[in-house]
């Protein structure tokens, strides 16, 4: 599915998955598809970006790796957004 819109792409997975979560670095997706997440009401994982631009995805990674375990246990239905520090429900921020 790699290359697949968000709007195409949240419909899809619940169609193929049962209740999966959606892990996604891209912090503005639930503020961008506010109409597809009312709709759907996928679970979702975002990752806190760094406040510089990293030149690779080691943070990332480290997030991902270090709240899997909460991530795969998350409320149905919820967006969280996780950091090095313990997760937070998920709230727009200012561009």
């Amino acid at each position: 599915m790699k290359g697949t819109l968000d709007t195409d792409l949240v419909p899809e997975l619940l169609r193929r998955f049962d209740d999966p979560v959606l892990i996604t670095a891209d912090d503005h997706m639930p503020a961008d598809h506010a109409d597809i997440i009312a709709e759907y009401h996928p679970t979702i994982a975002t990752i806190e970006p760094l406040p510089y631009d990293a030149e690779d995805d080691s943070y990332e990674r480290e997030v991902v790796h270090r709240w899997a375990h909460r991530m795969h246990e998350q409320e149905s239905g919820t967006v969280m957004r996780y950091r090095l520090k313990r997760p937070l429900p998920w709230r727009e921020r200012r561009r």
